[in-house]
C-alpha cells in the first residue's frame, strides 16, 4: 500500500544521499534528491524498451539477440563493402 511505497522511496533516497556523500561529500547533498526521478524514468524506459531490441552493441562490436538471450557476431558492413 502507501506506506511501503513511502518506504521504498526514502530508502532510495537515503541510498542515493550516502553514495553521493561517500564519494563527494557533504557539499551539495540535495542533487541526488533533484535526479532521483528523471534517474528513474530512464530506467524505467530502458527496461520497457528491451524487449524489443534484436541487437545491442558492446565494446564496439554489434550483436545479434537470439533465443534464449544468446548472442551471435554480426559481420562488419564496413569490411564487407570494403572487400568488394
Amino acid at each position: 500500500g502507501p506506506l511501503s511505497l513511502a518506504w521504498a522511496v526514502i530508502l532510495l533516497a537515503l541510498r542515493d544521499m550516502g553514495g553521493w556523500v561517500a564519494l563527494r561529500g557533504t557539499h551539495r547533498w540535495y542533487v541526488p534528491l533533484l535526479l532521483a526521478p528523471l534517474r528513474e524514468v530512464l530506467v524505467l524506459s530502458a527496461w520497457a524498451l528491451a524487449p524489443f531490441k534484436q541487437h545491442v552493441s558492446w565494446r564496439g562490436k554489434r550483436f545479434r539477440l537470439g533465443a534464449g538471450t544468446l548472442l551471435y557476431l554480426e559481420p562488419e558492413q564496413a569490411s564487407v563493402i570494403a572487400t568488394r
